[in-house]
């Protein structure tokens, strides 16, 4: 029996009718990230025409003890197909809604208004609020002006208190690291005929997992000293008209016995802000937790009898993992979902918890990464 649904939709969110059984299944749901999915199917499967028509969506769940538990929805976003006369196949490839919130939504210093009046390079569009709430009045008026097919809930209010500011960025850009850093999670989600955004807490496995458990597959982690301690940020304006303020960890200085200094630039923000002290603060705050002392760590994990998705644990949630020998004792997420199905091997879901970020490949990719985040922001003018 195969353990996932499939439904299939099409371009106006209509509901096209249940996948059945593929040849093969695999795909992965990422906590605050976009997943993905592919499947494969014989050519003459009667789903095929509305999978290959442009548009296409499929919505994927997981039939849990606890009830049916969603993984991911989105487009089609790629076809293949081969094999001879008898035996010809399709593959198809679906990229998770999440995109919605990394590439099509550009959030505008000015919203309302056209785009021969977005400002000059001091413009942009900014809110303090609750994390969750930040992240909805930055995406309604532009979610609003593209005419996007996204809905926002009324926001509960959810996290800290942030600030963020846009300026022809996406959310993923600029908003989604502070609900991140939050410890909040944020999908979207095909519910009937239209996409919701959805943000919600994850909860904790209270019991640390172990290798002896039998739910430990196998691990690596690192643990890393801090790389800043203490942080210059500048806010707006220029030449003298900029205010800057210090902002040290004494205690992590102390503990470390090392002082490493890190500029933050935050010319978004106002000299004459009123509550400049509290949005430097925060900008710190940033900078200080991500330079932080790190126990990083990769794992793959195996499911159990009392270990199993959708009842012991989902998406997101935080775990406490015991590697074998004198290994410290390292808290993070479950990062990801890996889920499988064949005829042969049946269903094999594979929960992921952390990442390696601390390997010389990793820490490429993460300058790489730093290094377009910049240039994107000059090129929007900060």
């Amino acid at each position: 029996m195969l353990p996932f649904s499939i439904q299939v939709y099409d371009q106006d969110y209509a509901n096209r009718g249940p996948l059945g059984a593929p040849l093969s299944l695999s795909g992965q749901a990422v906590f605050n990230a976009p997943g993905s999915a592919e499947f494969t199917v014989a050519a003459d499967h009667p789903r095929v025409p509305d999978l290959s028509a442009r548009g296409a969506r499929v919505v994927i769940h997981h039939a849990a003890a606890s009830g049916r538990l969603f993984l991911l929805s989105g487009r089609v976003e790629q076809v293949d197909g081969g094999g001879g006369a008898w035996e010809s196949w399709r593959r198809y490839r679906v990229i998770d809604d999440f995109t919605v919130l990394t590439d099509e939504v550009q959030c505008w210093p000015r919203p309302s208004s056209a785009i021969t009046s977005q400002g000059g390079e001091g413009a942009y569009f900014t809110r303090t609020g609750p994390a969750e709430t930040v992240l909805k009045e930055i995406l309604a008026p532009n979610v609003a002006r593209q005419g996007t097919d996204l809905t926002l809930p009324t926001t509960a209010g959810l996290g800290p208190t942030v600030t963020a500011s846009v300026r022809f960025h996406t959310v993923a850009e600029r908003v989604l690291p502070l609900l991140d850093a939050a410890g909040l999670g944020v999908r979207v989600e095909q519910v009937g005929d239209e996409r919701v955004l959805q943000v919600w807490e994850p909860a904790t496995y209270a019991r640390p997992l172990t290798e002896g458990s039998g739910v430990v597959l196998s691990g690596e982690f690192s643990v890393k000293a801090p790389t800043v301690t203490r942080v210059a940020v500048g806010a707006g304006g220029e030449g003298e008209a900029r205010a800057f303020r210090q902002y040290i960890d004494t205690s992590r200085e102390s503990l470390w016995g090392i002082m490493l200094p890190a500029f933050r630039d935050a010319r978004d923000i106002p000299a004459d802000d009123p509550d400049l002290e509290a949005l430097l603060q925060a900008r710190a705050d940033e900078t200080l937790a991500e330079g932080a002392p790190k126990a990083s760590l990769r794992c793959e994990l195996v499911e159990t009898d009392h270990f199993r998705l959708g009842s012991a644990y989902n998406l997101g949630d935080t775990v406490s993992v015991q590697l074998a020998g004198d290994a410290p004792l390292i808290t993070d997420r479950v990062r990801a979902i890996d889920f499988a199905w064949t005829p042969d091997a049946g269903a094999v879901i594979t929960p992921r918890v952390g990442d390696w970020s601390d390997t010389a490949d990793a820490a490429v990719v993460k300058r790489v990464l730093a290094l377009t985040r910049a240039v994107s922001n000059l090129e929007k003018g900060r």
